[in-house]
């Protein structure tokens, strides 16, 4: 079984500043993601592979969709596309780096125009580790320098830089395509590594996600 943890602000401030909360605030907060949490299950269980019908009238991201299979598109990159159509500056691209590391396009007519998928910087590293024979397993960081001067450097320094020479690409291509300035929104845990590394301005989000739950919560919520 999933289970999903959903933003609110009002909740992310209190633990951010921590506040003494009382019982009774307790137990609204607990009753808020209670309902939260049954929202997000109608939204993204109703169907047999967990895939989000994106083209349900019960599902109001507030997008279009300009994809092959709108219902085929992952649950995470809807809420992160929703919570940056929102929040940010149209055209945007939103960068996930998480396990895989996901790309959406979001254009400024609001129109989600597909993106980008590929390993992660993890999933990367531990691939290389375990498909060779003398490449060790390490912890990525963010690098000082840019040429790696021995194994460990050069396994961090590669995966790092050339992740952000990655998003400054894709985004750069993007850009051109679509004919307008770009927004790009990073988050996930090791964005705030990969920015040191990029050329272009990268806005960080650590909630884009959660932000992007809660939008469809109270857009879709009974």
């Amino acid at each position: 079984e999933v289970a999903y943890a959903l933003w609110d602000s009002e909740i992310g401030d209190q633990m951010r500043q921590n506040r003494q909360t009382s019982p009774e605030e307790l137990l609204r907060q607990e009753n808020r993601m209670m309902r939260y949490d049954a929202a997000v299950r109608r939204l993204f269980t109703a169907m047999p592979d967990g895939a989000f019908d994106a083209r349900s009238f019960e599902a109001d991201t507030g997008l279009t969709f300009a994809v092959d299979a709108p219902d085929r598109v992952g649950r995470d990159r809807i809420a992160d596309a929703t919570a940056a159509a929102a929040h940010y500056p149209l055209p945007c691209m939103t960068v996930d780096l998480g396990t895989a590391t996901t790309y959406n396009v979001i254009s400024s007519k609001r129109a989600f125009l597909g993106g980008f998928i590929l390993p992660g910087v993890q999933t990367s590293l531990r691939a290389i580790s375990s498909g060779t024979a003398q490449l060790p397993p390490i912890s990525p960081e963010t690098p000082d320098h840019l040429i790696g001067r021995n194994t460990v450097e050069c396994l961090n320094n590669g995966v790092m830089f050339g992740t952000a020479a990655m998003l400054d690409g894709l985004a750069a291509r993007v850009e051109a395509e679509l004919g307008e300035p770009l927004t790009v929104v990073a988050t996930g845990g090791l964005a705030p590594c990969i920015m040191p590394c990029c050329t272009r301005k990268v806005i960080y989000d650590s909630d884009l996600l959660f932000k992007g739950l809660a939008i469809l919560y109270s857009k879709n919520a009974e």
